[in-house]
């Protein structure tokens, strides 16, 4: 069998959606359609000049999400393998649902950052263990870990500094953590240049930007931030996803965004991965 590449089949929103459902949250065991971040009455798809555009907004779980940018990325490369190669595909965030969808939404539209993220094969492995997994055993992970993550979910909506942190925009309540920690010992001034290793999802740079001035134009500070994740772009801040900090390669592009710079404080709040089984992680 081969695809005709002069022959384009109509679709409509359904279609659009029945290839999108199934995407598995990069960061929980349930699907986009699950958590209500893919919904078909957010896809519009529309005909003109003999061309189809496929427009699919999304809204993340938490308007702090730092799997934002993935979970695009995710959609974009679900459809780029599945549509007409004629068909335009926009795919941005729900307007008014994240904290930094402005952002997000300009590097999704790139068409060059978009296609040299589909190079990085760190990042397409993350892309693609949101769409490799059958349905089946999405729903199986999802049953046993089910009560964990609605423990976790419930304790978002109640504890006292995730509620702190949705009021101050901070991406996480660890974002306490390094404010009580500076306040006791004054860590961060203005002018500084500081490293932030493991910064995903973002909350201790934003913390940085604020108490370093970096927003100003006149600021001669600088933060570089580093990690494993795909973390959204922050204002003031220079973030280096999808990057190991014991690579070789990591460190050489970190010398080399320093550019000469002494790092006058580094930051990291690395913890590893739990598996579920005491004494292993990965």
């Amino acid at each position: 069998l081969f695809r005709d590449e002069s022959v384009e089949d109509p679709i409509d929103a359904l279609e659009i959606f029945e290839l999108i459902r199934d995407i598995n949250d990069p960061e929980h065991p349930y699907t986009l359609e699950q958590l209500n971040v893919v919904q078909e009455d957010l896809i519009s798809v529309r005909k003109e000049n003999k061309l189809t555009y496929v427009d699919v907004r999304f809204t993340p779980t938490i308007p702090h999400c730092s799997m934002a940018t993935l979970i695009g990325l995710a959609i974009r490369v679900k459809l780029a393998r599945s549509l007409h190669p004629r068909i335009k595909v926009r795919v941005s965030i729900t307007e008014g649902t994240h904290n930094t969808e402005e952002a997000i939404n300009r590097q999704l539209a790139d068409k060059e950052r978009v296609a040299a993220a589909m190079e990085n094969s760190s990042l397409m492995h993350a892309v693609n263990q949101c769409l490799v997994l059958p349905q089946s055993l999405t729903r199986f992970f999802a049953s046993k870990a089910k009560a964990t993550t609605m423990k976790y979910l419930r304790r978002q909506m109640t504890d006292e500094f995730a509620i702190k942190a949705r009021e101050h925009s901070y991406r996480a309540r660890s974002a306490f953590k390094l404010i009580e920690i500076d306040d006791r010992f004054e860590l961060l001034k203005p002018g500084m240049t500081v490293l932030d290793v493991g910064c995903a999802p973002g909350s201790w740079c934003q913390v940085v930007v604020e108490r370093c001035n970096l927003t100003e134009k006149n600021s001669s500070g600088y933060l570089l931030g580093v990690d494993l994740q795909v973390v959204s772009a922050l204002p003031g801040a220079d973030i280096i996803s999808m990057s190991d900090i014991t690579s070789p390669a990591t460190q050489e592009l970190i010398s080399q965004k320093l550019t000469g710079r002494t790092v006058d404080v580094v930051l990291s709040d690395m913890a590893p991965n739990p598996t579920g089984k005491p004494f292993f992680f990965v």
